[in-house]
């Protein structure tokens, strides 16, 4: 293990029976005490950045792609997901991506074919179905609309 300790910088680099040395975890710490933890893959590029206030996860947490392109973010309160999710494919392009309130799924959440169509758009209160679904073709058209209501389906129609 080496670092800078001091309030500011520690890292933890690891040695195997080799002699070759990986940087697995950094931790950086912000003069308001928001503590950013910073993990890497072993060819060194970053997995994951999760900023921490007094011990609970607070912020945007971020997953990467061995290539550095963002793969996820989520935002947390206070330790529970509470805010936007989204998730990236490789090339960095939205395909998916939501809210949560208390760590359930809140409002519309939406998925896209590629950076343009959205796929389908549903939409919660609190983890279950609740109004309008839609689901779209790849070229646009609609396919199917649904209506919810405390999580049972009131109607559907096929285009």
């Amino acid at each position: 293990m080496a670092g800078c300790v001091g309030g500011k910088l520690v890292s933890v680099v690891v040695e195997d029976k080799a002699g070759n040395t990986e940087l697995v975890y950094r931790k950086v710490q912000s003069p308001e005490n928001l503590v950013k933890e910073i993990r890497f893959y072993p060819s060194g590029d970053t997995l994951s950045v999760t900023p921490m206030l007094k011990g609970a996860v607070h912020g945007v947490v971020s997953f990467y792609y061995k290539n550095n392109v963002l793969k996820e973010q989520a935002t947390f309160v206070d330790g529970k997901q509470d805010g936007p999710f989204k998730k990236f494919d490789k090339n960095g392009v939205l395909v998916f991506e939501g809210n949560l309130k208390n760590g359930l799924k809140s409002g519309n959440w939406r998925t896209w074919y590629d950076e343009v169509q959205v796929q389908e758009e549903r939409s919660y209160t609190n983890d279950v179905p609740n109004g309008k679904w839609t689901y779209w073709y790849i070229d646009g058209s609609l396919k199917r609309e649904e209506t919810y209501k405390d999580g049972k389906l009131l109607d559907a129609k096929d285009f």
